[in-house]
């Protein structure tokens, strides 16, 4: 009975693990039907205990007859259907199609001289062909009284609420694994960065909800609030930081949904992670940690050099610290023969730069972070870096600024800066600036997106990176590239790239069809002009993609007035990212319940969240929150896979949720489903008579027109027939 439909978002997993994936999506596929046969076995069961006559009990819908299998029982036909974006319960007397209403109408109507007859005659009647003297049969729908009706109704959602209270508290009793309210990156320029919001802090407090101790607030508890935030309304954080005795409270505004980056608000934070290498790829492939062929999954660094490593925290350091360093890792890992932990030294060599030679145009300061020597300093958004202790940055290469500054820590730097004075006029300020040494490095893989700054953390400063060229190392791959023209017509065009040239797009060349399909899911290719021809400064984010580009991957470089070049890229000599290529396990605690009671208890809570949540949710839908981060059936398995991936407890709680979000979405007040039926009930029993048929047909009619285009929508991005940025 009604259409069931449900929004997420959709994770994806490695393909070395496609059989746990495949598995997963088979739970979550046996979940979701598990969840839609509880809502209509509510309604299913309430209507037989109210004496009406149930034909048909499907998952599925039955599409001109095709199912996947069926039985009968006593009077009731059992199956599931061909569709798998719901089900139904399909009583006497009761249509969700409005194009069946009248004949639906008809065979739920017997004569008054029958001995099922009633003294009930149907609206309308007498204005159609039926027997003047039919009556409804007493086994209808419609036959019974509206408070009953109401039930039945309303049986559907409150089967999805308990059902989701009793998967929340199994879970609860058995553990759910869960990420520690904690952050190990920052997105450059992003709201959290922007507040001072530092990798390693442990959140403690979220507005007015407190956590018992470090562990017991989750991430997903910081993304909730996050989204769910209210337009120009920080979220305050109580903040643990480490080398502090006292915690101290951030407030952060997050940056809204932007249609080509992000399908919600958000501060840019990434969840912590462990010095513990992925269990199922312990590196990315071709780089230093993955040439080794010396790491395991599930092993533990413990020491780098000699120093020992407590937390994640203290292995970045190391790695900001030393990028061009060889580096002494030390893991622990179990020894499979004698099951006793063996200690391993691997060198791991430095990881160069791939690098074009390619001198960018700085562009203006968009961001600068609390409490950071550029902000103690003076320094402003919008103003422009001229010089560097008198040198001008258009000699150097703007994308190694931050290992520039980062060597400079502890001592004075002067910049120039021009800004706008209060007439309105450009002018030159210098600025005594002391750089710190900041235990992290950013712009990670992940964290950067389109049109991202870059930022400088020795500063705590974010700059745009032009798509002009400054200028060109004369020894490198961008100097000896031909550049090429496609017109036929008009002066000789140069043959090689010069300063104050315009890239206007960058492309990815994989070296042949198989590296292409490897290349493709990452992106190949990347535009530096917006819709109406307005350069973007994308310069940031393509060189962060290019790092994981395949090595004999070239670059297509394409410029204004038609021209283009292709550049093999080459490892840089002087420039390393401090990243070698080690794929981390997150860290996680078991969120679990002590007794029963406390099962039940924390179920409760978790119940009323994910409904209210859903709420929220809807509230902000199309505001500050995209329409396409919407999904249906394929972005739920996929989930669920991921839910399933991280253990049983897990998929109960995505099913908690799902059941929850199932029982809102019913109760809408909206023709078809169950919340528009409930609304036509109550004002029936207002007004103590039926509504007019032609108006409940043409509101079912809107109602499932609307309800078939969400569908079409949804899956349409599920197939990124329509893409979701």
């Amino acid at each position: 009975m009604g259409l069931h439909l449900v929004g997420l978002l959709a994770q994806s997993t490695a393909m070395s693990v496609w059989v746990d994936y495949l598995w997963g999506i088979t739970q979550g596929v046996l979940g979701l039907g598990f969840v839609i046969f509880v809502h209509e076995l509510g309604h299913f069961l309430v209507a037989k205990w109210c004496g009406v006559k149930c034909e048909k009990f499907y998952l599925g819908f039955d599409v001109g007859g095709l199912k996947l299998a069926k039985f009968r029982w006593g009077e009731t036909e059992y199956g599931i259907g061909i569709v798998p974006f719901g089900g139904y319960v399909k009583m006497l007397g009761q249509d969700d199609n409005p194009g069946k209403a009248e004949e639906e109408r008809r065979r739920s109507t017997v004569t008054a001289s029958s001995e099922e007859g009633t003294a009930q005659i149907l609206p309308g009647l007498a204005h159609s062909p039926t027997p003047p003297d039919a009556v409804l049969d007493p086994r209808s729908y419609m036959a019974k009284s509206v408070p009953q009706r109401m039930a039945i109704i309303s049986a559907g959602v409150v089967m999805n609420v308990i059902f989701a209270y009793l998967m929340a508290a199994w879970a609860f009793w058995l553990g759910v694994p869960e990420t520690p309210c904690a952050v190990s990156a920052l997105m450059p320029g992003g709201a959290g960065w922007r507040a001072d919001l530092q990798p390693g802090d442990h959140i403690l407090q979220i507005n007015d909800r407190a956590g018992t101790d470090e562990r017991s607030l989750r991430f997903r508890d910081l993304q909730e609030a996050v989204t769910l935030s209210e337009a120009e309304k920080g979220v305050r954080f109580k903040v643990k930081r480490k080398g502090q005795d006292e915690p101290i409270w951030i407030t952060i505004e997050p940056d809204a949904a932007k249609a080509k980056q992000t399908l919600a608000p958000t501060i840019g934070a990434g969840g912590p992670m462990l010095p513990k290498l992925y269990r199922k790829m312990p590196a990315w492939p071709n780089t230093p940690a993955a040439k080794t062929e010396a790491f395991k999954g599930n092993d533990q660094i413990v020491a780098v050099d000699g120093k020992p490593i407590a937390d994640f925290q203290d292995l970045e350091a190391q790695l900001a610290r030393n990028a061009s360093r060889t580096l002494q890792v030390t893991v622990q890992r179990e020894d499979q023969a004698t099951k006793k932990t063996k200690t391993v030294d691997v060198p791991v060599p430095p990881r160069p730069r791939r690098w074009l030679g390619l001198v960018m145009r700085l562009g203006k300061v968009v961001a600068v972070q609390n409490n950071s020597p550029a902000a103690k300093a003076g320094v402003q958004p919008d103003d422009f870096i001229v010089s560097i202790d008198g040198e001008s940055p258009g000699n150097i290469n703007v994308m190694a600024l931050p290992e520039l500054f980062r060597s400079k820590a502890g001592d004075a730097v002067t910049l120039g800066v021009t800004r706008k004075n209060p007439t309105g006029q450009d002018a030159t300020v210098e600025l005594k600036v002391i750089p710190r040494d900041p235990p992290w490095f950013e712009g990670k893989s992940g964290l950067v997106l389109p049109g991202a700054p870059l930022t400088i953390p020795a500063l705590g400063v974010a700059v745009k990176v032009l798509n002009v060229v400054q200028a060109t190392d004369p020894d490198s791959p961008a100097a000896k590239a031909v550049v090429k023209s496609n017109q036929t017509e008009g002066p000789a065009q140069v043959d090689r790239i010069v300063p104050g040239d315009e890239i206007i797009k960058a492309e990815l060349i994989p070296a042949s069809d198989e590296k292409r399909k490897e290349e493709e899911k990452f992106g190949l290719s990347f535009e530096f002009l917006d819709d109406k021809g307005e350069a973007v400064a994308n310069w940031p984010f393509f060189i962060g993609r290019l790092q994981e580009a395949l090595p004999d991957t070239k670059v297509k470089l394409t410029l204004r007035n038609d021209r283009f070049l292709e550049i093999l890229p080459a490892d840089s000599q002087t420039e390393f990212n401090p990243d070698r290529g080690f794929r981390y396990e997150p860290e996680q605690f078991i969120y679990k319940a002590g007794s029963p009671l406390e099962a039940f208890s924390m179920a409760r809570e978790e119940t009323t969240r994910a409904l209210t949540m859903v709420y929220s949710f809807l509230q902000r839908l199309g505001t500050r929150i995209s329409v396409r981060g919407l999904g249906g059936p394929l972005t739920i398995f996929s989930a669920a896979a991921g839910a399933a991936d991280e253990g049983f407890a897990k998929l109960l709680l995505f099913l908690t949720m799902l059941s929850a979000n199932l029982a809102v979405i019913n109760f809408l007040p909206i023709p078809v489903l169950d919340g528009g039926h409930m609304v036509f009930l109550a004002l029936e029993g207002i007004f103590r008579r039926p509504l007019d048929e032609r108006v409940v047909a043409l509101c079912q009619w809107i109602g499932l027109i609307f309800i078939l285009s969400l569908m079409l929508f949804v899956i349409s991005l599920d197939l990124r027939i329509i893409p979701r940025f």
